[in-house]
């Protein structure tokens, strides 16, 4: 892995990042400097940097973890002409997988697997992937298993505590529930 270096201009700022990895590859820690110049004594910057991984991480990870999705995953990205049509349909591909492929086959330690990941994601991911687990992966998933004939309640007990609230939350969103009525609050 190479260092690289971001410049970015804004108006009179001039933004550099110079990235570069330290340690083993396993290890994965970056070095990041960041320089900045032009902003003079402007006490209203606020820099945010967020550790968890982030949208554009979730795929590569989710084939890594997973190598018998790998083959879907290129059928998929063939029938879109080589490209992601975004995080939200690529994610609905890991959740056929789940629900039509790993479930069925009884691989309930694999399922688990991707379960224990999403609720890593849920607890450390950035807000995009804590809503893409939330939306693209549980949602759908609670739909989709609907439609089988184990049903949606065959996955409960593969969630961890973040992934069952939001299970919840959906669930009740679903049934019509407002904020209010969930929290007896006006």
């Amino acid at each position: 892995m190479k260092t690289s270096i971001t410049k970015v201009k804004w108006r009179k700022i001039e933004i550099t990042l110079k990235t570069q990895p330290t340690g083993s590859k396993r290890e994965m820690a970056w070095f990041q400097h960041l320089s900045l110049s032009g902003m003079g004594n402007n006490p209203d910057w606020v820099f945010y940097h967020h550790e968890g991984p982030t949208e554009s991480e979730v795929m590569p990870r989710l084939i890594a973890e997973f190598p018998d999705l790998r083959d879907q995953w290129e059928k998929h990205l063939e029938s879109w002409e080589g490209k992601s049509p975004g995080s939200y349909i690529d994610i609905g591909l890991f959740v056929r997988f789940v629900v039509q492929d790993l479930y069925p086959s009884g691989k309930t330690e694999v399922v688990q697997r991707a379960f224990d990941l999403m609720e890593d994601w849920l607890k450390n991911g950035h807000v995009s992937v804590q809503q893409l687990v939330v939306i693209g992966f549980l949602e759908y998933l609670q739909n989709l298993a609907s439609q089988q004939p184990f049903g949606k309640d065959a996955f409960i007990p593969f969630l961890g505590p973040k992934s069952r609230e939001a299970w919840d939350d959906l669930e009740r969103f679903w049934a019509g529930k407002s904020a209010s009525e969930r929290t007896g609050n006006p």
